[in-house]
């Protein structure tokens, strides 16, 4: 049923990319909490991350969809429990959804069970809305870009006959969980909600069960951005269908310096990385983690400069003035280098001694003793820390990177191995 799914061949993107899981937490948040946990009030989109063995647990929800998007098809699940446990597994090469009810002691002669009901979904890329009546579904960007109209389209997938009249409109809510999110200490925030309107293309919306609605909507004024207003609300797209019975909800972000990250990207992987990174972020549908919503972006155009071609030397090159080979040797004599360094080759298989290494101290002792054995450590460790990022086992190296050295740390791998470049085992 999905795309690419069942096939554990890294290359194959379809699983990780077209598959998709919607959950409906059950609750509604409260978000005049400090507390960021309480954010999610609509329903969240999860991604299938193949060979990740991610578990999620949800304690009171009431339903979850399996969707892949490239077909546009998939499966709901309704919990009919009064109290229902649902946990998600991404195995190897596929799904797994567990149904659950919280323990308990029967007596002889009673018993316990479940009773769901599955659904089959045709036409919806994703799911933000479930009734006896009808599912529903609001495809628009994750992201707005400031400046712009937002736009996107309400699709109704009726299971009964419906006739009645469809209006929508962004809510904006300034919350004490927004501010919570971003870390900001503030004492009391006056919560308050504004609206702003929707242009629906088709307002009114009349279909027989099992035959797929849908109409355009575009925000009536552009999406603006403050940092004494958008920045501390969360907007949703609102939808209500049959004067109120029914509405649809989808959280999304307003990000001030996206559409100056997309002018950066050459025009020829503009679309595509709008689509990947802008349209369909997971950081917003996920866990509403908007704060670093543009940081896979940043990734993309932030490129490492190239020192050893600045510099047009390599390691090999280096011939320090012997007042500067003074200062080494003593450096190296301070720090017990020789020693820590020797200690590490014994042992490659210690990711928490490797990852924990200056490279530049390596190469330090390279440049006094001339020695290729340390340009040939350095191989190996490099090509120890690609193989833990392989196998998504780099905790400890962020931890280093980021708990121990910081930015600085990062600058010393950087040039490190650029001064081994022709050396690497690539």
């Amino acid at each position: 049923m999905w795309s690419g799914g069942f096939w554990g061949d890294p290359g194959v993107e379809g699983a990780t990319y077209s598959c998709r899981y919607y959950v409906d937490y059950g609750f509604e948040s409260s978000r005049e909490t400090f507390s960021s946990i309480m954010i999610p009030n609509t329903v969240r989109e999860y991604r299938f991350e193949k060979h990740s063995y991610k578990s999620r647990f949800f304690p009171d929800a009431r339903w979850i969809a399996t969707i892949d998007r490239a077909i546009k098809a998939g499966l709901l699940i309704k919990c009919l429990h009064e109290n229902c446990l649902i946990a998600s597994e991404d195995q190897f090469f596929n799904i797994e959804i567990n149904i659950m009810t919280p323990k308990r002691r029967l007596k002889s002669g009673e018993a316990d069970s479940i009773k769901i009901e599955i659904i089959p979904v045709r036409g919806l890329e994703r799911l933000d809305y479930v009734s006896e009546d009808l599912l529903a579904s609001i495809e628009s960007p994750s992201i707005a870009l400031p400046g712009d109209h937002y736009s996107g389209r309400i699709v109704v997938y009726p299971l009964k006959e419906i006739s009645c009249t469809v209006r929508g409109y962004i809510e904006l809510d300034k919350n004490m969980a927004s501010l919570g999110k971003r870390g900001y200490c503030i004492d009391r925030v006056k919560r308050g909600i504004r609206r702003s309107n929707l242009i629906i293309e088709n307002s009114y919306i009349e279909s027989p069960p099992m035959s797929l609605w849908s109409s355009g909507f575009r925000s009536v004024d552009a999406i603006g951005f403050n940092m004494d207003r958008e920045l501390y609300e969360i907007p949703d797209v609102v939808i209500e269908v049959c004067d109120g019975k029914h509405v649809i909800r989808r959280s999304f972000s307003i990000q001030p310096e996206a559409l100056e990250l997309l002018k950066k990207i050459p025009g020829r992987m503009r679309g595509r990385l709008y689509q990947k990174y802008i349209y369909d972020n997971p950081y917003v549908e996920g866990e509403y983690r908007d704060t670093v919503a543009l940081h896979d972006i940043y990734l993309y155009i932030s490129r490492t400069p190239k020192l050893r071609k600045i510099l047009n030397i390599e390691v090999t090159d280096v011939r320090p003035v012997e007042s500067i080979l003074d200062k080494i040797r003593r450096y190296v004599e301070i720090k017990n280098i020789a020693s820590i360094v020797e200690d590490i080759a014994r042992d490659l298989s210690n990711k928490v001694k490797i990852f924990n290494v200056n490279p530049l101290d390596i190469l330090f002792l390279y440049i006094l003793m001339r020695d290729y054995t340390y340009i040939d450590l350095m191989n190996k460790i490099y090509r120890n820390i690609a193989d833990h990022w392989y196998r998504e086992d780099l905790i400890g190296y962020y931890t280093a990177i980021h708990g121990g050295g910081g930015a600085s740390r990062l600058v010393h791998w950087v040039l490190a191995l650029d001064l081994i470049d022709r050396y690497l085992d690539h």
